[in-house]
């Protein structure tokens, strides 16, 4: 029976709620909103299932691996195509051959209210929803039976998602089911809180006193690829551009995601997605119009194949494996260490409350942007 002492150990992939099949197991969030499994003793028949299929561990099911993983760099031939998506637009052309085949594809998109949920597209419509950015944790609810529905209804099936969230639907879904199923993972450096995402859409629309129309995290079209900026277009069209220094400085990420054991070349998926930072050292030509460009690595033979399939829409180069470790394919992002003070003083205080105080806004931030000025005008590394 799977019992959540320390939420460090925990990813909130879902899969030992769906393998219950008394449905004793039911997740709910705390408060951050990160959901974690909690157990109905009298519906609970101590069957194991949910411990077997739990994969937050060093000993994780792996794929079944090429003898060396195959790297790549690749840009989408089609410019519109590489300005929609984050990176290069890889997922983009790999997504068209399932739907093509008459597949379904499962990614992450934004609801209605900019929460983020995992949702399933049969249409080139649907899926481009689920192209972008998201900086926040996924609700995967309920998503992993439909995946084995659709496979067991015959249809060819891509999976988007964090390593955890793949792990976790590899191991829900028996092996013998798998022929249909092609699995994603992106590199990622952690998830975010989805309630204190609600929290900061709430406080800005607060501010201005109008709601969103949309969010671009990361918005190459005005900054670049390489610019860490976002882009909050409020009703009437008004532009808001940020630096989105809350999250990235892991001030808000789940607990697990300090410990997680999937940052490393050993990968879940069929194939991992990521930006390919360091492309430079590959062709200082390839990606010189700061567009975007993707990392691919090929982990199975079947997600070499699919890659391969894609190529005659992709520019593609080989990339010594030893080119392309970042920090996420070493080590898991480092617990920030005021998180827990900044939870308290949120739970106690507010969100805004919370901000000014630990300087994400107001005098403090001011201060602190102003010395960064100082210190780059002198020359001086911070």
């Amino acid at each position: 029976m799977i019992h959540i002492t320390d939420k460090h150990q925990c990813s909130g992939c879902t899969a030992c709620s769906h393998v219950c099949a008394h449905q004793a197991i039911h997740m709910v969030a705390d408060s951050a909103g990160f959901r974690y499994p909690i157990v109905d003793m009298q519906s609970c028949t101590q069957c194991g299932l949910c411990d077997k299929v739990c994969q937050f561990s060093p000993d994780y099911q792996r794929s079944t691996t090429l003898p060396v993983p195959q790297a790549f760099a690749a840009r989408h031939r089609d410019m519109s195509e590489i300005m929609k998506s984050r990176s290069g637009a890889v997922f983009s052309a790999i997504s068209d051959l399932i739907l093509q085949q008459g597949g379904v594809v499962y990614g992450a998109v934004f609801g209605p209210d900019f929460t983020v949920r995992h949702a399933r597209a049969t249409t080139a419509e649907q899926r481009d929803k689920m192209r972008g950015s998201k900086y926040v944790e996924s609700d995967i609810s309920g998503i992993f039976p439909q995946v084995k529905k659709d496979l067991h209804d015959g249809l060819p099936v891509l999976f988007t998602g964090t390593p955890c969230q793949v792990a976790g639907l590899s191991a829900y879904i028996p092996s013998n089911q798998k022929g249909n199923l092609w699995l994603v993972d992106i590199i990622c450096s952690g998830v975010p809180s989805p309630r204190l995402w609600g929290e900061h859409i709430q406080w800005l629309s607060r501010l201005h006193d109008t709601p969103l129309q949309s969010i671009n995290c990361r918005d190459k079209v005005s900054f670049g690829w390489k610019a860490m900026r976002e882009t909050y277009v409020l009703i009437g069209d008004q532009q808001i551009h940020a630096t989105p220094y809350l999250f990235y400085q892991s001030m808000f990420f789940r607990p697990s995601c300090s410990q997680c054991p999937f940052t490393n070349t050993r990968r879940v998926g069929d194939l991992t997605l990521g930006d390919y930072w360091g492309w430079e050292r590959t062709d200082p030509h390839f990606n010189a119009d700061d567009k975007g460009c993707s990392l691919v690595i090929c982990n199975t033979e079947k997600g070499l194949q699919l890659f391969n399939s894609a190529t005659p829409k992709l520019t593609v180069l080989s990339v010594p494996l030893s080119d392309i470790i970042q920090n996420r394919l070493r080590t898991p992002t480092p617990e920030h260490p005021q998180r827990s003070a900044f939870l308290q003083y949120y739970q106690a205080h507010g969100y805004e409350h919370a901000l000014r105080h630990f300087g994400f806004i107001g005098w403090r931030r001011k201060v602190a942007n102003l010395k960064k000025r100082i210190l780059r005008r002198l020359g001086i590394s911070f």
